[in-house]
């Protein structure tokens, strides 16, 4: 579950690619674009930007930095 694994902080233009680990929505909508577990595409990153520069106001991230899964620095074993 995403919610129980190790979490760094990354910038949000930074985050495409990688796993969210936290709630990331547009407030007033109360809608979440991201859910924790799921992989962040750019497209969601343009939308939170685009947002952003229109005036809303994004919950789940906290100065421009959102909650990603840390990635794992070991390489599988063959």
């Amino acid at each position: 579950d995403a919610l129980e694994c190790e979490m760094e902080s990354v910038p949000i233009n930074m985050c495409v690619g990688r796993i969210s680990g936290a709630y990331v929505g547009v407030y007033p909508s109360e809608q979440p674009m991201l859910i924790p577990g799921q992989r962040i595409t750019k497209e969601i990153v343009n939308l939170l930007n685009h947002y952003k520069r229109c005036g809303f106001s994004i919950q789940g991230e906290f100065m421009d930095r959102v909650e990603v899964l840390r990635e794992s620095k070991h390489t599988p074993e063959a």
